[in-house]
């Protein structure tokens, strides 16, 4: 890294210590936007001032300056000697590094993915107000800092740290400033810098004409719309879209002649938000001229080179994706097909025919799946960047960070399908999240681990328990159901019931976040499986149709509840995924109506939101430094409910874990209720320590004690399969009974071997 004084000499020469004009530098911790005070201090003896250090944001002036009459030096103009730089800022950000037409002197990263850099100039410029037109006419560019106007700016020191509040990350710390260019061989006059960057100086400008006839401003004065010369090649216009204004609004619009400053192309800029995603290509397709300048020959030409602004990639699975309005939609859904022939219609005023929408949409195919972006699309919530982002389907999403959360625009990050709902209440932030127990029949003893296990279906990539309500009618299962599907994942579907084809259900659970089956009477071995991948996660291909190879892929890791009078789930594996909650029915006094429910509901719902995406934040913070002294299964769940519990409260995570652990005994003692295996092996094991045989001879001792039903599916049909199902309930066997049990890896003459054995 090239050190400090030799940057500092690389600019204003190696002798300038021992000159009388001196450059100024300055150093502080707190954050730039809020600090008053800017300390100007001189360097000394070859080294800069102690100011300058890793802790603080470190700054240099680009000018000298002369001693005041009392020998102190000051950054004002009425002392400014001579300036040795001119500086560009936000390069990669707000300025595309591709529009910078020279060679930079020195480029520094300011913060990630933000540069600021400068140009040394071949000679002092002691013309004061010229550095002043400069800088002016580069800040009316947005090529600099609109403070940094004046002829004494400050710039960075490729040294210490950027500690504005914008760019700390979600621990709060700041990136460092760093040093990722340097040519102090690069030296360029002031006629190069105004000509290469076409800017207007005193008055007149630099700018390289439209050569020829412009035919999108002969266009403009045939329609009636040109108003007014507002600069050299900068027109005031009437918006061609003003109808679509609020209250048809007409002022504010500029059209822009080609120019190198945008490559020829012109330029067009409307400040309504009706407009603020139009450019200059709509503008032409409203003339109907093509990109050369030439009559577009057909409104196909028009149309392609319109949705060539869109953008376009393809997902994880291959799939063709359109990026709109803060959503991504597959590319031939009726979504971007109707917003393609909207495009066209307002932008060229012409209709699309269909045949024509079919090469526009190969078009666009052949772009996102050929091209260089590939995306993983979400559903409803994502992890990107460290933060947790939840979709509220308005285009925008909940940016959840360890110090907080925000509504913000989101980046190509989430799916869409037509059922999902708006959220159409935004949360608000300091709301209470245990409000939501005014509205369900769940006793206090359960508020704790239903509250957590929502909230954990905020957060993604973890398995999250399959919810299941039971108990008897007019218990409020299904209210309860609807009131979590509107809150965490709104849907013009809310409960379903189960569809009979495995496909179906599966096809279902991938397009929800949260899929609630209602009002269940019984669950088949195969829905019971579906579950387990949904809660755990997986993928499952399916053949396209009207295609010989080509597989569909679903992949999913979503929330899942089931409610019924009975106990629906009794397979051990599913039972492991599975939070319990029995119910039982409403006192009348404690009945409302459906309406006056759901309207209370509704008041409540941002405030209960805001409340659980605060406490999402302040788990966030809290998770790494959670330690549990064991894990039990759902371990992700486990070690997230924690968080989320000790941020509902200090205290609570323990609690938390031990209602868990209770409901886990719950589910071992259904299991061992209806598992026919289960309770043989258990009386088999009831009044011996130790129990050994062939497994032919385990099966008729355990067939006696039950004598299963032939429909029973929870006992082996024959001696063969006895290990397949003792493996199926192996981990409650031991946590419940303490049973463990081994079967001989080779089989004697008589067979294969077991033995059971109990340490309690």
């Amino acid at each position: 890294m090239v050190k400090l004084i030799k940057f500092t000499k690389g600019i204003f020469g190696e002798d300038f210590s021992d000159k009388e004009e001196q450059p100024l530098f300055c150093g502080f911790p707190v954050d730039p936007q809020t600090c008053q005070n800017w300390p100007a201090e001189l360097a000394s003896d070859n080294s800069l001032p102690k100011c300058i250090k890793k802790s603080n944001n470190c700054y240099f002036s680009t000018s000298v300056f002369k001693p005041t009459p009392d020998g102190d030096y000051r950054k004002k103009d009425k002392f400014f000697h001579a300036a040795y730089a001119v500086v560009i800022d936000d390069i990669g950000t707000k300025v595309d590094s591709k529009s910078v037409p020279m060679p930079l002197s020195w480029e520094i990263e300011t913060s990630p993915g933000n540069c600021q850099g400068g140009y040394i100039l071949d000679e002092p410029c002691t013309d004061l107000q010229l550095i002043k037109n400069i800088t002016k006419a580069l800040a009316d560019k947005k090529l600099t800092d609109p403070g940094a106007k004046g002829g004494t700016r400050w710039a960075r020191l490729p040294h210490g740290l950027n500690t504005k509040g914008i760019y700390a990350d979600e621990d709060g710390v700041s990136p460092t400033v760093s040093l990722v260019e340097w040519h102090p061989e690069l030296r360029y006059s002031i006629d190069e810098i105004i000509a290469a960057y076409n800017l207007t100086v005193g008055g007149k400008r630099n700018i390289v004409q439209a050569t020829g006839d412009d035919p999108v401003l002969a266009a403009l004065v045939k329609a009636g719309l040109l108003k007014s010369l507002l600069a050299t090649g900068k027109h005031d216009i009437t918006c061609p879209w003003a109808k679509g204004h609020t209250s048809e609004i007409d002022h504010g619009t500029v059209y822009f002649e080609p120019s190198e400053e945008n490559k020829g192309s012109g330029g067009f800029k409307c400040q309504h938000g009706h407009c603020g995603n139009r450019t200059i290509v709509d503008l032409r397709a409203f003339f109907g001229i093509a990109k050369d300048g030439s009559k577009a020959d057909n409104l196909l030409e028009i149309a392609l080179e319109l949705v060539d602004q869109f953008h376009v990639f393809r997902d994880e699975n291959g799939d063709p994706f359109v990026y709109l309005n803060g959503s991504c939609f597959p590319l031939k859904s009726r979504e971007v097909k109707a917003h393609i022939l909207r495009t066209v219609k307002v932008s060229a005023g012409k209709e699309l025919k269909l045949g024509n929408l079919a090469e526009v949409l190969a078009s666009l195919e052949s772009k996102a799946i050929c091209g260089d972006e590939e995306l993983k699309l979400h559903l409803r919530i994502a992890k990107h960047k460290g933060y947790i982002w939840y979709d509220l389907g308005d285009g925008t999403a909940v940016k959840v960070a360890k110090k907080g959360w925000e509504i913000v625009e989101p980046p190509p990050l989430f799916r869409r399908y037509r059922h999902q709902k708006v959220q159409n209440v935004p949360p608000i932030k300091g709301g209470d999240p245990w409000k939501l127990f005014n509205f369900m029949n769940i006793s206090i003893a359960h508020h704790l681990e239903t509250l957590v296990m929502l909230i954990t279906y905020l957060v993604p990539d973890i398995a999250h328990p399959i919810f299941h309500p039971h108990g008897a009618h007019g218990s409020g299962k299904t209210t309860i159901c609807k009131m979590i599907k509107e809150l965490i994942d709104p849907s013009s579907i809310d409960v379903v019931i189960s569809p009979k084809n495995k496909m179906e259900l599966i096809r279902l659970i991938n397009r929800h976040h949260v899929s609630i089956f209602d009002n269940m009477t019984k669950l088949d071995s195969e829905m019971s499986d579906v579950l387990c991948v949904a809660s755990t996660g997986g993928s499952v291909p399916k053949r396209e149709l009207y295609s010989d190879d080509e597989d569909v892929i679903f992949n999913f890791q979503r929330c899942c509840g089931l409610n019924g009078i009975n106990l629906l789930v009794t397979k051990p594996d599913l039972l492991d995924r599975t939070v319990l909650l029995h119910m039982t029915r409403i006192p009348p006094d404690k009945r409302m109506t459906d309406a006056d429910l759901w309207r209370a509901f509704n008041q409540a719902k941002p405030e209960i939101l805001g409340g659980m995406f605060d406490v999402l934040s302040k788990a966030k913070l809290y998770y790494k430094s959670v330690k549990l002294s064991e894990l039990p299964r759902m371990a992700d769940f486990a070690k997230w409910g924690f968080a989320v519990a000790e941020a509902l409260g200090e205290g609570k995570g323990p609690q938390f874990i031990a209602d868990y652990q209770a409901n886990i005994k719950l589910q071992n003692a259904e299991v061992l209720q209806y598992n026919s295996l289960c309770l043989a092996v258990t009386l088999l094991m009831s009044a011996q320590k130790q129990w050994a045989g062939t497994v032919q001879e385990a099966y008729e001792a355990l067939f006696a004690l039950v004598n299963p039903v032939k429909t029973d599916g929870t006992f082996p049909a024959d001696s063969k399969n006895l290990r397949k199902f003792l493996e199926r309930i192996e981990s409650i066997l031991a946590e419940a009974e303490h049973i463990t049990y081994s079967v001989s890896e080779r089989p004697k003459k008589d067979g294969f071997h077991i033995q059971f054995w109990k340490s309690k």
